[in-house]
Parts: C-alpha cells; sequence; structure tokens
C-alpha cells in the first residue's frame, strides 16, 4: 500500500525551517503503518508567507495540493491525505481523484468522539485556532467542542523547539491545564507541526486529558479506507463528493498540467 501525504510547508525543499518535522514524520508513520505500508511525504515548492494563520496563504496551497493528488493516482498511490490541518481542498480534491482521499482534521475530530465526550484545540497561534473553529463547524462538529487556546508561537519557532524544549513545552502545558480546567476531555494540538513535536517529547495528556495524535489517526484511517474499497466501500459518487463527467474530468486535468 502506497499513502501520498500532502503538506503545506516547504517539507523536503527548505530543511532549515523543515528538517526536523520532516524527519519526525517519516519516522511516526513507520512506527504507525503497516509493514508494507509506504507513506511519502510531499510538501510546496517554497514556505508561503503567513501560512500558518491566514486563509488566503492556504488559497496559495491549494493548487499545488490539488495537482499531487492528480499526480498521485497517476502515479499508482493507493490513497492520497492531505496532512495540513485547514483540509485544503476538501471538496475540490475528491471531484478530481478516484481514489481514497483522507483530510486529517475531519479524520481526527470524526474520531475523537470515540474516545472522549468533548475536545478542545490548542492551537500555536491564534489564526489557526480559528480557522480550525471555522473547519469544526464545517464538519458539524464545533457543538463538541470546549473553548481552546494558542500558544502565540510561529511556524518559525519549531525548529528552536526541537533544539530547546523547554519554553514550549512549558507554555504548552500552561495553556493545557487552563483548557482542561473548562472541561475538555481530549486535547488536539495542531497545526500539526505542534502536536508531531510533542510525540517526540512524548507527551501524551495533561492533567488526565488525552492528548490526541492526528497523523496517527489519519494514517490508520488511510490504510482502513483502501481495505474497504477492496471491499466495494466507496465515497459516495453523488451529492457533494460527485466528480465531473469524464470529458470535463480530462479537461480540468489538462488545465492542472497533470
Amino acid at each position: 500500500m502506497k499513502i501520498w501525504c500532502q503538506s503545506c510547508s516547504a517539507i523536503g525543499k527548505e530543511d532549515d525551517l523543515w528538517g526536523n518535522y520532516h524527519h519526525a514524520l517519516r519516522s511516526h508513520a513507520k512506527k504507525v503503518c503497516r509493514a508494507d505500508t509506504v507513506c511519502e511525504f510531499h510538501g510546496m515548492e517554497k514556505t508561503i508567507p503567513g501560512v500558518d494563520r491566514f486563509k488566503s496563504s492556504w488559497h496559495l496551497c491549494l493548487h499545488g495540493s490539488i495537482k499531487n493528488a492528480i499526480r498521485s493516482e497517476k502515479e499508482g498511490f493507493d490513497a492520497f491525505l492531505m496532512i495540513s490541518t485547514p483540509d485544503v481542498g476538501f471538496r475540490e480534491i475528491r471531484e478530481l481523484v478516484d481514489i481514497p482521499v483522507i483530510f486529517i482534521t475531519q479524520a481526527t475530530l470524526q474520531f475523537c468522539s470515540l474516545l472522549a465526550p468533548n475536545f478542545a484545540i490548542i492551537a500555536h497561534n491564534r489564526g489557526m485556532l480559528h480557522m480550525l473553529y471555522d473547519v469544526a463547524e464545517r464538519y458539524g462538529l464545533k457543538e463538541r467542542m470546549v473553548l481552546g487556546g494558542n500558544l502565540d508561537i510561529t511556524y518559525l519557532d519549531f525548529e528552536m523547539a526541537y533544539n530547546n524544549p523547554k519554553p514550549t513545552l512549558e507554555a504548552f502545558t500552561k495553556v493545557a491545564k487552563e483548557v482542561v480546567s473548562r472541561g475538555a476531555t481530549l486535547l488536539f494540538p495542531t497545526a500539526l507541526p505542534l502536536s508531531q513535536w510533542l510525540i517526540e517529547q512524548n507527551v501524551r495528556e495533561v492533567d488526565g486529558a488525552t492528548i490526541i495524535d492526528p497523523l496517527g489517526i489519519a494514517l490508520k484511517i488511510s490504510e482502513i479506507m483502501v481495505d474497504l474499497e477492496s471491499l466495494g466501500i466507496k465515497r459516495s459518487k453523488i451529492g457533494a463528493y460527485a466528480s465531473p463527467a469524464k470529458e470535463v474530468l480530462q479537461a480540468l486535468h489538462k488545465e492542472f498540467e497533470v
């Protein structure tokens, strides 16, 4: 099984900013996935300004993500997993490829209900926190949320956190304790560089509240989706996930130059 993991960061391109994160993703995927599952991580050609807090920046990620989703299907991948937490291309990518498509926040939020009665988001900054509130509302899950919090940092701080984890760990713990005191029973740290960094630090709970593993959940659901497709259980071909007619689909693929 081959899973294409798409990021809106510049992993594999700008190692001074994303090197530790990229290594952590690949290492965790090997631990989480089956022995015969191959995960390839792909990103943008460069870091888009404001990509960790502005919707307009995420819009610029959309074209490259769609293009790579089409490419992944043409290259024989079994599933396409979007690992950037605003779930860029949530509807567009499903229109344009036939393989299973998984979005990390949708998968994580929907799985949360199996683990706890409610959840809270702890984002690395306020912009990301509000974007994830919008995402949760889109999936009809906002009513299950407890008021979250943020660390007031940017992506530029994550590589420093690998070299000097104590300040970021103290900031996260402080915010997490405040969120748990408001009644949260499960914590969803985001964006993915934050949650992956916490896994690297072996931080899995605060005051009894479980800290979720979004990448682990999304990868396992990706494997399950491929298994289910082999049984004939596929996503709907009508409604919001409907694909264009064949000739339109081919024309759109050409527009994306794949």
